[in-house]
């Protein structure tokens, strides 16, 4: 209800890998912490750290690495951190796609 073409704006997103999406049961599912969710737009942040990890993870581990608590964030989850604190999330994702290809 907030754009003319929602499903080729959501299929355009999907294409572009701007953002996580994991079939499961002959669904996709499409985690909410990738959006503002009174606008449905994408979090940018969200979209800058898919960038970073999506070489190097697929998007199930992607979603775990949101929901875990990490060590670059204080032992706060990436899901908590990345609206009050987005450019720390991207240094973390950084740092566990350098560690990935070490």
């Amino acid at each position: 209800r907030h754009t003319d073409q929602p499903i080729t704006r959501l299929a355009r997103w999907i294409f572009r890998h701007e953002v996580v999406n994991i079939r499961w049961r002959a669904q996709l599912l499409l985690p909410c912490f990738q959006f503002d969710l009174g606008t449905m737009e994408l979090r940018p942040a969200v979209t800058c750290v898919l960038g970073e990890l999506s070489p190097a993870l697929s998007d199930w581990e992607i979603c775990v690495w949101f929901s875990e608590p990490n060590a670059w964030l204080g032992g706060t989850a990436p899901v908590d951190a990345v609206q009050e604190e987005p450019g720390s999330v991207l240094d973390a994702a950084r740092a566990e796609r350098y560690l990935i290809r070490s």
